[in-house]
């Protein structure tokens, strides 16, 4: 093959120019697409007063009084300043007594990130103030994660109150997660380290099964006591006055005391908290 041997030298750099010209030139832009309308509207100034006002007409939670309102009085009685839990959904009838009916205080409602922190940080507050705490744990699954911290609390002898939520009865128990996370006996998980247990079937019963872990708790040789509740005992009711006695916390008085108002028939003692719940007549 014949090879031009005098090449025009201006005409090959002319070529190499416009190649390295077209390497280097910016590629031509997609066109850019519409704006896309937004997911969700701007609140309107009724929808914003509606999240962030305070409503002026009072009106009632569930249409009646919630049985948890009787259950946040017994507690009120033991003088329990603090419950450090870990929030959950069986045991959300005493939650928002706690906090609606009982205004978050006596006792306050820490929010915990764990069941074992939540035992741990009752645990402490013995060793520091010498007085009990309670808390709440969701189900099998909560008291699962809480056994750790109970266990250690059994072991320092420090009085620690375990509340778990259990949804016993099927007639009002929801299907799936609610009935996976309960259980016949759910304190069996934690019998063996803790010194009383028992399971209320009733408010009534409640308000005895927690009185008496409070006293066994707190005497000597101190122990963590466990109990339950269940979900479906914040629907409404109307009990006839005086018909819901608050058991008397004296170590000397086994019973719910005659006189709600007056001393302990036993001890004789002014200062005894029994007295009957506020809770008379649907709001």
């Amino acid at each position: 093959m014949a090879h031009d041997t005098n090449p025009d030298r201006r005409r090959f750099l002319a070529g190499v120019a416009a190649g390295a010209a077209g390497a280097v030139a910016p590629a031509a832009r997609p066109a850019e697409p519409a704006p896309r309308a937004p997911s969700a509207l701007p609140p309107t100034m009724q929808v914003a007063a509606a999240e962030t006002g305070t409503p002026t007409v009072a009106t009632s939670r569930i249409g009646g009084v919630p049985g948890s309102d009787f259950m946040v009085d017994v507690i009120k009685t033991l003088g329990i300043r603090y419950l450090p839990a870990n929030c959950a959904s069986s045991y959300r009838a005493i939650h928002e007594s706690l906090i609606n009916y009982g205004g978050n205080r006596m006792p306050e409602f820490l929010s915990c990130m764990h069941e074992e922190s939540a035992v741990g940080m009752a645990h402490g507050y013995f060793k520091v103030a010498g007085k009990p705490l309670m808390t709440l744990c969701h189900g099998t699954v909560g008291l699962q994660h809480a056994t750790m911290g109970i266990y250690n609390a059994w072991c320092d002898r420090v009085p620690v109150i375990v509340v778990g939520g259990n949804d016993m009865d099927a007639a009002h128990r929801p299907p799936g997660v609610p009935t996976f996370h309960s259980a016949q006996d759910i304190n069996a998980l934690v019998r063996d380290f803790t010194k009383w247990d028992d399971t209320p079937v009733s408010l009534a019963h409640f308000a005895q099964s927690f009185v008496r872990a409070y006293k066994i708790a707190t005497t000597p040789p101190y122990g963590t006591a466990a109990g339950s509740v269940t979900a479906t005992w914040g629907r409404a009711g109307s009990p006839a006055p005086g018909s819901r006695p608050i058991p008397c916390r004296s170590r000397r008085c086994q019973s719910s005391c005659a006189i709600p108002a007056g001393p302990c028939r036993r001890t004789r003692r002014r200062s005894c908290p029994t007295q009957t719940s506020p809770i008379s007549t649907p709001t």
